[in-house]
């Protein structure tokens, strides 16, 4: 992968750890889910795609979480899932397929940092802060 590609890719991949952040923050989760998200990022970061099946499972436990609760952030009017239960379960439904495409990028970044021209250990360690540091700043900007 050409070096521009790369920097597109993680350019990518850092506006939407952010926009995740922002989302966490959005629809005020616990701390567990926070530290869970992190945990399944860093997985994901360490075993590339052999980790999209656990990490798939954690957006669909979520996901199947706020439909059960009907989630839904308070600064998008909290009464949308009771008084426009079909703009919530799209709205439910954009946030899983997101949830999945970033699953997908962030399994594949390793390979895109290495190729870049990191070492695979400090690649991973890079891709660590880079991810941390924009699901935190996502959190932070809400």
């Amino acid at each position: 992968m050409k070096r521009s590609g790369a920097l597109l890719y993680l350019l990518v991949l850092f506006l939407s750890c952010g926009l995740t952040g922002w989302l966490l923050a959005a629809f005020q989760v616990p701390w567990p889910i926070w530290l869970g998200t992190l945990a399944v990022m860093l997985h994901l970061i360490r075993s590339g795609t052999a980790a999209i099946p656990l990490s798939t499972g954690w957006v669909v436990i979520l996901i199947s979480l706020a439909a059960i609760l009907k989630a839904w952030a308070p600064v998008w009017n909290s009464q949308v899932p009771y008084q426009q239960a079909q703009l919530w379960a799209k709205g439910l439904l954009g946030i899983w397929l997101g949830a999945i495409g970033l699953v997908v990028l962030l399994s594949q970044a390793n390979r895109c940092f290495t190729a870049w021209g990191g070492q695979s250990r400090r690649a991973k360690w890079m891709l660590v802060l880079l991810v941390w540091g924009a699901l935190g700043l996502g959190g932070v900007l809400y």
